[in-house]
């Protein structure tokens, strides 16, 4: 189920990060349309000959410094919008690549911050929604949560990726595999790649506090991950006694005493996909089905129950993910499950820490696997979008121009050398890179009731089911209605 990379190596791009991309900015609304169909691909000017990477291949095309209008998330502002180079690597990066589309398509960005989390999920849709409806081609693009935009496909509203020209999903830039982990009857309403830095800082991973990791004088994990032992056997062996009441008052309470293990229940969730529990297969004809519970899967349930009701552990879902961090930070937390962006609230870390992928069910499984967060941005193309291959253009050069400035400065120069403490760190982050994913089950997880990314107990507090088979086959039987309800809507459209 690994989505990434296929050919052409991500260090690549690194190479290339030192060759900043010359950029001008230009002004201009002026309406231009292009036709696509008379102009020829072409191998566009900005890469050279020396450029060891892949090529951007879009047709030639002036669309004489029109504004392109771009919907954003406003808690994602900084990975689309910067005025101007600031020293910070990322943000700098940023700016080369909005300055390099500009002048590649001679185009003006504008873009439209809305507030778009999972609490303004109405609003942000109603925007959208809206919009369409009114035919006022407001928007040229969308970038919007996975988790707030994805449902909106079932309304109409977005134009199928496949019909959007210049976006060409072969290229190393974009998430492979879409159309067989999210597409439905050779339908794809929405897109990822690297001009969504949330694709890497939404991925949950382990950071372990190495001042404890000594205290409690247990093995460095490190080597478990690469020679394929980092399971979930491991995981439970290293916090089941990581624990004190430090206090003596004969309880444990979070942020006063020492805990092997807490988690965001958010985060949490991703177990699913680590430790390889199948909720939806697809079919000969590219359509989700739901897989029958196995014995194996509603073992892997009471095994993770009885994990996050132990001495020592600690998961919920908080609002402020400081409640979790701190104390962890603090000494008081020995493993703190969390995603990638997390690293921002640990640079002040006195203690040393480390970061792991998320463990295999066992050894036999052959892979690690992480899960894109469903609050990764992606791009969503409006029916009423003015210019369709304006829309594919730019949303094929902005990840082009990512892939080669922002990902390599986010990942390799502020992940990797900024924030990390070891060099291990970089190896494990490579492993997590290269096993990330997105799929149905998370993807379309909030239509379903239950969300069907939340089997697993993700919280201390979940209620644990005697009957897990019975208790699924009756959620199959409420899913099954959703379910119908979302292929007929896909299949319908035309």
């Amino acid at each position: 189920m690994k989505y990434y990379r296929k050919t052409v190596s991500f260090f690549l791009a690194v190479l290339a990060i030192a060759a900043a991309v010359s950029a001008v900015s230009c002004g201009g609304d002026t309406q231009t349309t292009v036709d696509t169909a008379s102009t020829s691909p072409v191998t566009t000017e900005a890469v050279t000959e020396e450029d060891p990477g892949p090529k951007l291949d879009l047709p030639e095309a002036d669309f004489g410094g029109m504004n392109f209008n771009m919907l954003i998330p406003r808690e994602y502002a900084d990975h689309y919008v910067a005025e101007s180079e600031t020293g910070d690597v990322v943000l700098d990066a940023v700016y080369k690549r909005n300055r390099a589309v500009e002048e590649l398509l001679n185009i003006k960005y504008n873009y439209i911050p809305e507030s778009g989390g999972w609490p303004s999920r109405d609003s942000f849709r109603a925007i959208i929604r809206n919009s369409v409806l009114a035919g006022d081609g407001a928007h040229d693009l969308i970038a919007g949560y996975q988790v707030v935009g994805l449902p909106l496909s079932l309304e109409g509203v977005f134009m199928d990726i496949n019909e959007v020209p210049n976006i060409d999903l072969e290229k190393p830039w974009w998430v492979h595999n879409l159309m067989d982990t999210i597409g439905i009857g050779g339908k794809l309403y929405t897109v990822i790649g690297d001009a969504s830095i949330s694709l890497y800082s939404e991925i949950p991973v382990l950071y372990f506090n190495k001042k404890l990791l000594a205290d409690y004088n247990l093995p460095d994990p490190y080597p478990m991950v690469t020679e394929g032992k980092w399971t979930l056997d491991a995981l439970f062996d290293m916090v089941k006694d990581a624990y004190s009441d430090v206090n003596g008052d004969g309880k444990l309470v979070f942020g006063e005493d020492n805990f092997g293990y807490t988690a965001a229940a958010v985060a949490q969730r991703a177990f699913q996909t680590s430790a390889e529990f199948t909720v939806f297969a697809y079919d000969e004809n590219d359509l989700p089905y739901f897989v029958e519970l196995s014995e194996r899967d509603a073992d892997l349930y009471f095994r993770m129950s009885e994990f996050i009701r132990s001495p020592g552990v600690h998961a919920y879902d908080p609002s402020d993910h400081s409640v979790y961090i701190t104390p962890f930070m603090s000494d008081q937390v020995l493993i703190a499950n969390g995603f990638i962006s997390h690293t921002n609230y640990l640079r002040d870390m006195k203690s040393d820490f480390g970061i792991l992928p998320l463990p295999k069910r066992d050894e036999a499984q052959e892979d690690y696997h992480s899960q894109v967060g469903t609050a990764a941005a992606m791009f969503f193309v409006p029916a009423t979008a003015p210019n369709a291959a304006l829309t594919g253009m730019t949303a094929e050069a902005m990840s082009y121009y990512s892939y080669k400035e922002v990902i390599p400065a986010y990942f390799e120069i502020a992940l990797k050398e900024k924030y990390s403490r070891d060099e291990m760190v970089k190896q494990m982050l490579d492993i997590v890179r290269d096993g990330a994913q997105v799929n149905f089950t998370f993807a379309f997880s909030t239509l379903f009731n239950p969300y069907t990314n939340c089997i697993l107990p993700t919280s201390t507090s979940d209620a644990v089911a005697k009957d897990i088979a019975s208790k699924y086959e009756k959620h199959v039987k409420s899913w099954q209605k959703t379910l119908n309800k979302l292929l007929t809507s896909y299949l319908e459209e035309t």
